[in-house]
């Protein structure tokens, strides 16, 4: 008999689930972990908005195309990306593959920086893996509570403090900061800078004054309101959005850090809900659905310091992804817009246009952009360089993708029955294929199994 199954009132379309005669509400919960690759701490089937006790499911008044609605608290697999590593979650278990292969349970954070990649366990311990000299001295932390990412190192905070492993001279400064952390946003490079976002809304910067290190007495005004919600950065500028929906920036003028568009913004009576950067320009989203652009021209910006991005007066534009030199701006019907630099993914294939409908999520890398159709359909374009050629994967992106990531040269990829698919940088499709048997036992199924045992 075919039912179906909608999970946690998603807006997902319901799973059609062929069921046995003699199934029971536990054989079907277990189909239903197998198939969606989570993993369950609790869940209840209800139908018609009556709970289904435990039994065979032919005395629970199932017939033919019967909805049922899943309630679950669960884990489900979750993909994550850094310099040249992926990473795949589900749980307390973990594998990357790329740069860096490792196998890892009791798994609570993972960081991947261009020289570590740092596990945080659930037991509150520190595993650092590393190809070159570690200059740390764990020995002074005990108990880690957070990790942090910056870019070239981690940050762990513990009980004896703060501790940034490999040494980065030019951010350790951050370990003088004595209030709770919430996020790190770095600039990278011969002159490095951060901007750390606190708990109480505020942020501290420090490194080099020149990209923005050390603002100007009005941002730095600013950055101590207890107001900012995110920060974003280009290669020498930051970028401040408060809960109130006003942006500012600082650091390289003409790279960023120059929003001069207080007017624009005004007359548009314009509130912002994000902001991505790519080089050298910055891009917010407004709440009504327009985008902002400012920066450098090469990189992004439309009109310089303060360019408008609408296609029509029904776009409304959520959300807006960067690569190094382009943007990707995905609207509520679905549609995506790109501009920038075409080398880094600013203009798609001609072939490709007419398929890029129904997207629900992008994925950039440093020069290529991957989107993600409703139907599972992955495309995608770009430099292929930094994994705008999917050549080697093509016949295994059509349908199935469920989550896609990128990091600096590549993509990562997880299809519904748990197969994870690589592209990008030499080797990193072997290396994926590598691992892919310790993933699937992590979840005690195999790639192309339907059917629970």
């Amino acid at each position: 008999m075919l039912i179906f199954v909608r999970i946690d009132s998603s807006s997902d379309q319901p799973l059609p689930v062929e069921i046995a005669e003699e199934w029971t509400t536990d054989t079907l919960k277990l189909y239903l972990q197998k198939m969606t690759h989570y993993e369950v701490a609790a869940q209840t089937l209800y139908l018609d908005g009556e709970q289904l006790e435990d039994g065979p499911l032919s005395d629970t008044g199932l017939e033919e195309e019967s909805l049922l609605l899943l309630v679950t608290k669960v884990y489900k697999i979750q993909l994550s990306a850094g310099y040249k590593t992926f990473c795949a979650q589900y749980g307390t278990k973990m594998v990357c593959w790329g740069e860096y292969n490792i196998v890892e349970s009791n798994v609570k954070k993972v960081v991947i920086s261009e020289r570590t990649v740092t596990v945080l366990s659930n037991t509150n311990d520190l595993v650092i893996h590393n190809k070159g000299p570690l200059s740390m001295d764990g020995s002074c932390l005990s108990h880690i509570e957070k990790i942090f990412g910056l870019n070239t190192a981690t940050l762990a905070i513990g009980n004896g403090g703060m501790m940034i492993f490999p040494s980065d001279v030019a951010l350790l400064p951050v370990i003088e900061i004595k209030e709770s952390i919430k996020s790190i946003t770095t600039i990278s490079g011969s002159c490095p800078a951060a901007a750390v976002l606190l708990d109480n809304n505020n942020v501290i910067t420090c490194g080099s004054p020149m990209f923005g290190g050390n603002p100007s007495p009005k941002v730095a005004k600013l950055l101590k309101s207890n107001t900012i919600k995110e920060v974003s950065s280009t290669g020498s500028a930051f970028a401040a959005l408060t809960y109130q929906g006003d942006i500012f920036s600082w650091g390289m003028a003409g790279l960023g850090g120059d929003l001069n568009a207080d007017s624009l913004i005004s007359e548009n009576n314009l509130k912002f809900r994000s902001i991505q950067g790519t080089y050298a320009a910055f891009a917010a989203v407004s709440v009504c659905g327009n985008i902002l652009t400012w920066g450098s021209e090469e990189y992004g910006s439309v009109c310089g310091t303060g360019g408008i991005i609408k296609k029509n007066e029904d776009t409304v534009f959520e959300k807006v992804f960067s690569t190094h030199g382009a943007f990707c701006a995905l609207d509520r019907t679905g549609q995506i817009t790109v501009w920038g630099q075409a080398q880094y993914g600013g203009s798609v294939p001609h072939e490709m246009k007419d398929d890029l409908h129904s997207i629900i999520d992008v994925a950039p890398s440093y020069g290529a952009f991957t989107a993600l159709r409703s139907d599972g359909h992955a495309f995608v374009w770009g430099s292929s360089y930094y994994g705008g050629d999917s050549s080697s994967v093509a016949s295994r992106l059509t349908s199935g993708i469920t989550s896609v990531v990128g990091n600096k040269r590549g993509f990562a990829a997880v299809k519904q029955t748990g197969e994870l698919l690589s592209w990008g940088m030499p080797g990193i499709d072997a290396s994926c294929k590598k691992l892919q048997p310790a993933f699937s036992s992590m979840l005690d199924y195999e790639p192309g199994n339907t059917l629970c045992d």
